[in-house]
């Protein structure tokens, strides 16, 4: 049927991010309650099931609206709601607490693009600034893509026995790949550099996988050191 294809592209992604809307709302709060309980802190990340019924709902519903019609009053409410429960249930998880800590803070901040990627897509129903493709960049890019990175340079240490704290040019890595987010999702802002700003968010996306391959290469390919 015509216009199925992106119909269950789009559906897939949302369905990624429903995916990791679940599985960050597990693994976040619990390993950054874990790195403060190390530290001493008392005043620990938070969940609340109401909050989390709401974010994953909203989710599930701005997504299945957004793919099918991406532009709207009823998507443009439906992703501002997601795009607010997210922002809620991430300021309850004390990212801020763990800067220090890169391997830890960069979950943080690859959730942090949920709620701006929703709010993004609520502009862009509305027709408001942003486009629809830069809302999905930032969902696309922003959140998968920079949980790929975030969880597999985490999970890949702890499997095979080494201690939880990554090297500068993993930090580096990060940073790479969200500039490269940035320049993408800003892109149709500066018509005169659009091109270019593509290019270099293809450039930084290359960069930072190439990074991780190169660093982590020994780490997969070796047994573990215990």
């Amino acid at each position: 049927l015509p216009g199925m294809d992106r119909l269950a592209l789009y559906f897939l992604i949302h369905l990624a991010l429903l995916m990791i809307t679940v599985v960050a709302g597990r693994i976040i709060p619990n390993f950054t309650a874990n790195w403060l309980r190390a530290r001493g802190h008392e005043r620990l990340p938070e969940n609340n099931r109401l909050i989390d019924g709401i974010t994953v709902a909203a989710t599930i519903a701005a997504g299945v609206s957004a793919s099918l019609n991406p532009v709207g009053p009823v998507t443009g409410v439906l992703a501002m709601i997601a795009a607010l429960s997210h922002a809620v249930r991430l300021s309850r998880w004390r990212g801020l607490a763990t800067v220090s800590e890169p391997l830890l803070f960069v979950l943080h901040v690859a959730y942090s693009w949920l709620p701006v990627g929703y709010a993004l897509t609520a502009l862009a129903a509305f027709d408001l600034a942003f486009p629809a493709t830069a809302a999905l960049h930032a969902l696309t890019m922003g959140v998968i893509a920079n949980m790929v990175l975030a969880v597999t340079t985490r999970v890949a240490l702890a499997h095979t026995g080494r201690s939880l704290h990554v090297p500068r040019l993993i930090v580096i890595a990060y940073g790479i790949l969200n500039a490269a987010v940035l320049a993408r999702v800003l892109s149709p802002l500066i018509p005169g550099l659009y091109l270019r700003l593509i290019d270099l968010s293809a450039l930084g996306w290359i960069a930072a996988f190439a990074i991780f391959t190169g660093v982590y290469w020994s780490v997969l390919t070796r047994a573990r050191v215990d």
